[in-house]
C-alpha cells in the first residue's frame, strides 16, 4: 500500500468507514460504462440463440429474475446499525440471468449450489455456468449503475440476513462498494456451496474494498482481477482448481503486486485483510519490548471436542460451530499486538474447515498438530496413536507447506503411562512436544516431572525430542496450573499478569494456551458432563478476549518455533535434560516399525541426567 493508503488504513476518526477515494469512484464508473456497453451488445446478439437452446432442452422462460442486494451507501456506527436491524444490508435491485436449472429448481425456497454434480442444473446450464454466459444479461445492471464489472458477488436478501449473524464483518463487504459480475473472491473460490465458502469469500471481498482507499492500490487490484478473470474463464473454474494450490497459499507471496495480508481499519477496528500491496502495510502499535518472549499457543478445536462435555463423535458433523470466525478473532488480536503464536490444529477441523489452516498460515503463525480425532493418548494403544498422528500430519500437509514440527496431545494426555508416545512423535519428524503438565489433575499431569522449563528429553538409541511444558505456579507449597484455558478464564487477570511478569523477570518464558471456542459466548450450551465440568467449560467466556488483549499488550509473545531459536531458550534446552528409560521395542502389527512398550508408570520411569 502507498503512504496515503497506509494513512487511510490506520486513519483517525472520520475515516473508519474506509470510503473509496474519489478518483477510484470516477475511474471505476468509466470502466463500468465501457464494459457495460460492450456486454449489453453481446447479450442482444446472443439472446435469440441461447433462448432457443434453453427452450429446446426444458420448458419455462429463457430468462429468470432474482432480487439481489446492492450498494450500501450508509455510514457505520452502532446507532445507525440498530435502526436497520431488519435491513438486508444494501439497496435491493433485480437481475436477470439465462436459466440454467429446471423451472421448479427452487420450489422449496432459495438454496446454495450443491457441490459437485447439482441435479437441478440442466446439461446446457452446466455449460452456461462454466463459461458464465448465463450472466450476460447482468451487463445491463452494470450499465444502469446497480452493479460494477468488478466487485463482491451480489447476494440474495434471503441469505444476507442470515450471514449478518453468522459471519464477522459480512455487512462491510458492500459498504460503499457495488457488487460485481466478477471479483477477487469469485475468481479465486468459484460458486458458493456452503456457509464456509461464503466465509472465505467475505475475506477477499473485504480485501477488494480495502484496495479502493487509494488509486494506486486499486489499479493494481483491478488489473490483477481483470487478468485472472481471463484465466478463470479459460480454465472454466476458479484459480484454486486451475493451479492446484490452496487459495490463500497462492496469495501468500510477498512479491509486489500480489495479494498479501495487511492491517486495515474496518468500522474503527484494525483487522488482517488481503490487499494488493507493495510491502508497506499498516501495523498496529508494536508490542512492549522485553528480553523474554513468552509462548502463545492455540489448540484449534470446536466446542464439541472438549472432553468436559462428552459429545460423541457421531454428533460432531451435525453440531454447529463458529471455529472459523473465532480463529479470525484470535488472528485479529495477535496482529493488533504484533504477536505470533503456534496453532495446534486438530486434523478433523482442518479437513472440515481448511480455510482455518490457510488463514493461520498466511498470517505468518506456526502450525502444529493436535492429533486428528481429539482422542486422549491414555485411551489409545501405540498403534492407534500412530495412526491418528499420521492422519493428522497428512491432512495438514494438504493445506500448508509448513513443515509440522510441533505436537500437543489432546487434554495434555501424555502422562507417565503414555510417555511411549514421545518416541513415536520423534520417528515422525516431530521436533518438540508441548503436552506435559507438571501438576496433578484428574485426567492429566505428571506432578513429579523434574523440569518445568523447555528442555530436551533423551529417548534412548540416540533419539531425542524437545519438551515445552505447560506453566505452573508454586503457591503455598503446591503446584497450580496457571497457563491459560479454563485457568485464564477462572483466575482474575491480575493473577495471570503477575505470574508472567515474575517469570519474565527471572528470564523465563511463560506458556499461554487457549481454544477458539473460549471466545464464543454464543456457543450452544450443553448440560452433559455434570455441573462441575459444565462450569469448567463455560466459566467467564465473556472475559477471555478482554484478558488476552490486556496480556498481549503488556507482554511479548511468540510462536514455539520462534522461541526455540532464541538464545535464552537454547540455553534452557542445554540444561537439565530428562532421560527416559528405554524398554525393549516391539513391532506393531500393520505398520511394520519398532514401537516401544508402555513406560514405567512410577517415578522410576523418569531419570535426571
Amino acid at each position: 500500500m502507498t503512504a496515503t493508503a497506509t494513512k487511510r488504513a490506520t486513519g483517525a476518526k472520520g475515516e473508519s468507514d474506509m470510503k473509496p477515494c474519489k478518483a477510484v469512484i470516477a475511474l471505476k464508473r468509466a470502466l463500468d460504462i465501457t464494459v457495460g456497453l460492450a456486454g449489453t451488445a453481446a447479450f442482444l446478439i446472443a439472446y435469440p440463440i441461447l433462448a432457443l437452446l434453453i427452450k429446446l432442452e426444458s420448458s419455462g422462460p429463457a430468462l429468470y429474475a432474482q432480487s439481489r442486494v446492492g450498494l450500501d451507501k450508509r455510514g457505520g456506527g452502532r446507532r445507525e446499525d440498530s435502526r436497520r436491524a431488519l435491513d438486508v444490508g444494501g439497496k435491493p435491485f433485480t437481475i436477470c440471468k439465462f436459466r440454467t436449472m429446471g423451472s421448479d429448481a427452487e420450489k422449496n425456497g432459495p438454496q446454495l449450489c450443491i457441490k459437485g454434480h447439482d441435479p437441478r442444473v440442466t446439461r446446457l446450464g452446466r455449460i452456461l455456468r462454466s463459461t458464465h454466459l448465463d450472466e450476460l444479461p447482468q451487463f445491463w445492471n452494470v450499465l444502469k449503475g446497480e452493479m460494477s464489472f468488478i466487485g463482491p458477488r451480489p447476494e440474495r436478501p434471503h441469505f444476507t440476513v442470515r450471514y449478518f449473524q453468522e459471519i464477522p464483518d459480512y455487512r462491510e463487504r458492500t459498504r460503499h462498494v457495488k457488487p460485481g459480475l466478477t471479483g477477487l473472491s469469485q475468481i479465486i473460490l468459484g460458486y458458493d456451496d456452503s456457509l464456509e465458502s461464503v466465509i472465505r469469500k467475505t475475506h477477499f471481498d473485504l480485501a477488494y474494498r480495502a484496495s479502493m482507499i487509494s488509486l494506486a492500490s486499486w489499479i493494481r487490484m483491478e488489473f490483477w482481477v481483470l487478468f485472472n478473470t481471463m484465466r478463470y474463464l479459460l480454465n472454466r473454474g476458479p484459480l484454486t482448481e486451475a493451479v492446484r494450490l490452496p487459495a490463500l497459499m497462492e496469495l501468500a507471496s510477498a512479491n509486489p503486486g500480489l495479494p498479501r495480508l495487511a492491517m486495515v481499519r474496518h468500522r474503527g477496528t484494525l483487522r488482517p485483510t488481503m490487499v494488493l500491496a507493495n510491502g508497506n502495510v499498516a501495523k498496529a502499535a508494536p508490542a512492549p519490548v522485553s528480553q523474554v518472549a513468552n509462548f502463545f499457543t492455540v489448540d484449534v478445536e470446536c466446542w464439541f471436542h472438549a472432553h468436559n462435555l462428552h459429545i460423541p463423535r457421531s454428533a460432531w458433523d451435525t453440531s454447529r460451530t463458529r471455529v472459523v470466525g473465532n480463529v479470525h478473532r484470535i488472528l485479529n488480536l495477535l496482529d493488533a499486538h504484533n504477536a505470533k503464536a503456534t496453532f495446534f490444529v486438530l486434523g478433523w477441523v482442518a479437513d472440515k474447515f481448511p480455510e482455518v489452516v490457510r488463514m493461520i498460515d498466511i498470517a505468518g503463525h506456526e502450525i502444529g498438530t493436535h492429533g486428528y480425532h481429539h482422542e486422549k493418548v491414555t485411551d489409545m494403544t501405540p498403534y492407534e496413536f500412530e495412526k491418528d498422528l499420521s492422519r493428522s500430519l497428512n491432512t495438514l500437509a494438504r493445506y500448508t507447506s509448513q513443515k509440522i514440527i510441533g505436537h500437543r496431545a489432546s487434554n495434555f494426555s501424555i502422562v507417565e503411562s503414555t510417555l511411549w508416545a514421545l518416541a513415536i512423535l520423534a520417528r515422525y519428524g516431530i521436533e518438540y512436544d508441548s503436552s506435559i503438565f507438571p501438576v496433578k489433575r484428574k485426567r492429566y499431569g505428571i506432578p513429579s516431572y523434574p523440569n518445568r522449563m523447555p528442555h530436551v528429553i533423551h529417548l534412548g538409541n540416540g533419539s531425542s525430542i524437545r519438551e515445552i511444558p505447560l506453566s505452573v505456579a508454586d503457591i503455598g507449597g503446591k503446584a497450580l496450573p496457571i497457563s491459560g484455558g479454563g485457568y485464564l478464564r477462572l483466575y482474575p487477570h491480575a493473577v495471570t499478569d503477575l505470574y508472567i511478569k515474575r517469570q519474565n523477570k527471572l528470564g523465563r518464558p511463560a506458556m499461554l494456551y487457549m481454544h477458539p471456542w473460549e471466545l464464543d459466548t454464543a456457543q450452544q450450551r450443553m448440560a452433559a458432563g455434570g455441573m462441575l465440568e459444565s462450569f469448567q467449560h463455560y466459566v467467564n467466556l465473556d472475559t477471555t478476549e478482554w484478558k488476552l488483549d490486556k496480556l498481549l499488550g503488556r507482554h511479548r509473545f511468540a510462536s514455539v518455533r520462534e522461541n526455540l531459536a532464541s538464545e535464552g531458550v537454547k540455553a534452557m534446552l542445554a540444561y537439565k535434560p530428562v532421560h527416559l528409560t528405554t524398554p525393549r521395542p516391539t513391532t506393531v502389527s500393520g505398520l511394520g516399525i519398532s514401537r516401544p512398550k508402555t513406560m514405567l508408570s512410577s517415578p522410576e520411569g523418569l531419570l535426571l541426567a
